[in-house]
């Protein structure tokens, strides 16, 4: 008997303490379709351009680390001490198009590279674009 009374006046204050805590829902949450700053395509293009500048910035830091001797004089002036002999290189036909084969490769890369952003850049606008059509 005492804990039937016990759990009717816990229920009670159940009752009193639920009535305190109404909530209603005056208009529900939305959310814009595109965001406010930076759209896509403003983000897409920055990052294009970031990381791009980021792999000029990475050459020449490394360049400057680890600097290379190209000539006699150079190397006079790098290490204040007087050089005593040389050996040149010998550029041969063959070198020459071996040399010009790794520049275009390398050419080719960067191009694809850029080719590849601009595509991404490309996309994220036509997608933007169809996100915007379809509300």
């Amino acid at each position: 008997m005492v804990a039937r009374r016990e759990s009717a006046a816990l229920g009670e204050k159940l009752d009193a303490s639920s009535q305190l805590a109404e909530f209603r829902v005056v208009e529900p949450a939305r959310v814009l379709p595109s965001p406010v700053f930076p759209s896509r395509v403003q983000l897409a293009l920055a990052a294009a351009i970031v990381s791009t500048l980021a792999g000029a910035v990475a050459a020449v830091i490394n360049d400057y680390m680890r600097p290379t001797i190209d000539s006699v004089r150079i190397l006079r002036d790098v290490s204040a001490r007087e050089v005593l002999g040389s050996i040149s290189i010998l550029v041969t036909p063959d070198s020459k198009r071996t040399n010009r084969a790794m520049n275009m490769r390398f050419a080719a890369g960067v191009a694809m590279l850029l080719l590849a952003q601009v595509a991404w850049i490309a996309w994220v606008a036509l997608t933007q674009n169809a996100l915007w059509m379809h509300q």
